[in-house]
């Protein structure tokens, strides 16, 4: 992949001769160039040593927004999701885990002293604890609308519940804050992933037996089985990845 000049010319070099060269554009389009064009311009190659590239993203943020906050939250974000590419040697990646254990530390002990309140804290340390799973109940209502069997708010929060638990008795890897980089150097992430899930599944399951009735199972399952293929795939490109692009289609 190479950019040829300023004027943002973007593609894959499909062919040169004596006297063009042949690219293919993102757009599917091919752009015939005169070499003596290319002799005068600057090259950009993006895959001469590896197919990894930076992408630049603009995150709007509203007016009032607490700046400095917001750029925490993108960061760990960003370090804590499983397709990131982290090219920092292992001891750089341990004492950025420490870092952001030391922040999260920090940052708990700070909340508790804001609310001053042993109760109000430990709800919220649960409500926190439990986010993975709240932050899932949007794609539950729509797989249960979808198979028009909706669920009431006193069975969300026994689901939740009952998703939390097995997520943190069933031993799954943790893809979030510090232990990210120990579980995305532990090697084969997608298998390892899979065992995993499969003996939460198992357990998940039995549980929400007495929660949700036939369709509702129904609609439930359907709605796991596309979570658990979202985040194989995000794993198994991150492995691609790391890999330098080896494999099929991604080789140099």
């Amino acid at each position: 992949v190479i950019q040829v000049g300023q004027q943002g010319l973007f593609g894959t070099v499909e062919d040169i001769n004596l006297r063009h060269t042949t690219i293919l554009t993102f757009e599917n389009r091919r752009v015939v160039i005169p070499n003596a064009i290319i002799g005068e311009e600057r090259i950009v190659n993006s895959s001469i040593r590896e197919e990894a590239t930076c992408q630049f993203v603009e995150i709007p943020v509203a007016v009032g927004v607490d700046i400095d906050k917001a750029k925490r939250i993108i960061q760990q974000e960003s370090k804590a999701h499983p397709s990131q590419f982290d090219k920092r040697t292992p001891e750089e990646r341990a004492a950025l885990a420490k870092e952001i254990e030391a922040r999260a530390k920090e940052n708990k002990e700070s909340i508790k002293a804001f609310l001053n309140s042993d109760e109000d804290f430990a709800r919220f340390t649960g409500y926190q604890d439990r986010l993975p799973e709240r932050q899932q109940l949007d794609g539950i209502r729509a797989a249960f609308a979808a198979k028009q069997t909706p669920l009431d708010e006193a069975a969300e929060v026994k689901l939740v519940e009952a998703m939390y638990q097995a997520r943190t008795t069933a031993n799954t890897p943790n893809f979030t804050g510090p232990d990210a980089f120990t579980q995305m150097s532990s090697g084969d992430l997608a298998g390892n992933f899979e065992k995993s899930w499969d003996a939460q599944e198992a357990a998940l399951l039995k549980e929400v037996g007495g929660i949700l009735d036939e369709p509702q199972m129904t609609a439930f399952k359907e709605y796991r089985g596309q979570l658990k293929e979202m985040q194989l795939m995000s794993l198994k490109m991150y492995e691609k990845m790391m890999s330098g692009g080896s494999g099929e289609g991604g080789g140099k």
